[in-house]
């Protein structure tokens, strides 16, 4: 079975649970919610894992840094980011597990009433950020939604030459993988693993980007 297939859904539900007990489990911790898809029972074969762990005792950021280690016994971390987006007013860490389809990504918010303030980490270079990207971006197109693509293309001309990327926008995005590699090469980062998974999720979902 290739790494990148999702049909056997029924192992991101065994994921989703096991992280929730071993959440819960954790000290600090006063409660773990499901939220987005999954909770909704919107969720197709694509979607990630979105919760919010409820803290009491310690700060967010404090159990925001530390949660990849307290999820190290379900799986090796493939890329353990953050959702940029969120900060600096809510820390929300993404983990991408080795063992388990990119597609099925942790999105894990931290929430109490112990709010440590880091404005500093969202000016950090993220380097798996590009990818994470990339990867969102082919899931949009997968489901038929090739905005995110378009998107995700347009951003590319920040720090890229796009006129190296030719034909369909699903192509290009297929393409596209290649810039982010040397991108994040560029800036000394430890990318090679994240590359090569990347390329077999392109090889399963975007088989004719070349």
């Amino acid at each position: 079975m290739s790494s990148e297939d999702v049909r056997d859904v029924g192992r991101r539900t065994e994921l989703a649970e096991a992280v929730i007990a071993r959440l819960a489990a954790t000290p600090g911790v006063v409660g773990v919610r499901s939220f987005g898809s999954l909770a909704s029972g919107g969720a197709d074969a694509y979607s990630d894992i979105d919760l919010i762990v409820d803290l009491d005792d310690i700060s967010d950021r404090a159990f925001a840094l530390d949660l990849p280690g307290h999820l190290a016994s379900l799986g090796r971390p493939l890329i353990t980011g953050w959702g940029l987006n969120r900060l600096p007013d809510t820390y929300v860490r993404t983990i991408y597990l080795a063992d388990y389809p990119l597609f099925w990504h942790l999105d894990i918010g931290c929430a109490g009433p112990r709010h440590e303030d880091d404005a500093d980490l969202g000016r950090r270079y993220h380097w798996p950020q590009i990818f994470k990207m990339w990867i969102a971006a082919v899931k949009e197109q997968v489901r038929g939604r090739p905005e995110r693509t378009d998107a995700f293309l347009t951003h590319l001309e920040a720090w890229a030459d796009p006129s190296r990327l030719t034909g369909p926008a699903a192509v290009r995005l297929g393409q596209s993988l290649e810039l982010c590699a040397e991108r994040a090469r560029g800036r000394g980062a430890p990318c090679e693993e994240v590359y090569l998974r990347c390329s077999e999720l392109r090889a399963a979902w975007l088989p004719d980007w070349t």
